[in-house]
């Protein structure tokens, strides 16, 4: 869902407790484009719903709407 669990929340409050005494620090900073895979490398499984019905496949070679050419086959 687009909304935490009241689980979650809780977890996250008591984490919050216990450690008042030790904030954590998160930072952020610039790591380059090197260590990023490119759309063209990239392989996974999709879950992808067309007129035919719904299928899972394995494409062959990442493509999306950046242009990319999608080929695809069916796990059956």
């Amino acid at each position: 869902g687009s909304l935490p669990t009241a689980s979650a929340v809780v977890a996250d409050m008591i984490d919050a407790v216990r450690h008042a005494d030790c904030p954590m620090n998160i930072g952020w900073s610039d790591r380059g484009s090197d260590w990023i895979l490119g759309s063209e490398d990239y392989v996974s499984r999709w879950y992808v719903r067309d007129s035919e019905g719904c299928r899972i496949t394995q494409p062959l070679k990442a493509k999306d709407v950046t242009g990319y050419e999608v080929k695809y086959r069916i796990l059956e």
